[in-house]
């Protein structure tokens, strides 16, 4: 949950907000990484430093979970106190106080039992671990190069075994701070050297 602080008093004058002259648009997600957290790179976008953490045994180990499929999100909700019309709050206004978590989901398609079994293990990593996004074309970390952390990591211990009609799906969850997106780093076109969905697998 990320609660709303503001400046007591406030600046005399609003702050400035930016002119955004390029979208920050992505496509899907299909992989994720995990580190642990405080691990930044020197330069993301460059293959041969995630092949270093890949074959890293110290604490810039990184570790590649993919391929991931059926990515859906859902943003933080506001959290407030009071309702319209009621005594809550004076004058029946609502106040917010701050936002609840963020949460993204996946499905692994015909997983193994020796790869859910591995993943069940980073539920009791959340507070050292963090990940990182990608997808084709791009990657996403917090904006100093290191892993976002997370709150919260779930993973089906067991899939739907769906017979002839589709694929095993196990599902895969993460929950983030509400506002990990503004501290965020989008690493894309010109500033990265590679495919992360065909370049970067585990030994």
């Amino acid at each position: 949950m990320a609660v709303t602080t503001c400046t007591c008093p406030p600046d005399a004058v609003i702050p400035s907000l930016s002119n955004e002259d390029c979208e920050a648009k992505i496509g899907q997600i299909g992989k994720i990484a995990f580190q642990k957290l405080g691990q930044p790179f020197t330069a993301i976008g460059e293959q041969a430093e995630w092949d270093a953490a890949i074959a890293a045994t110290d604490d810039t180990k990184v570790t590649i979970l993919g391929t991931l499929h059926g990515q859906e999100t859902t943003p933080a909700e506001p959290i407030t106190v009071g309702s319209a019309g009621s005594n809550d709050v004076f004058d029946g206004n609502v106040k917010n106080i701050g936002e609840g978590f963020y949460q993204i989901s996946f499905n692994l398609r015909n997983p193994s039992p020796t790869q859910l079994a591995e993943l069940k293990e980073y539920e009791c990593e959340i507070n050292r671990t963090g990940i990182y996004f990608m997808g084709s074309g791009f990657i996403i970390s917090t904006a100093e190069q290191s892993a976002i952390p997370i709150t919260s990591f779930f993973v089906q211990s067991s899939p739907a075994l769906n017979g002839n009609t589709d694929d095993n799906l196990a599902q895969v969850i993460v929950n983030l701070d509400a506002n990990w997106y503004a501290n965020s780093l989008i690493t894309s076109g010109d500033d990265l050297n590679f495919n992360p969905m065909l370049a970067l697998v585990n030994p």
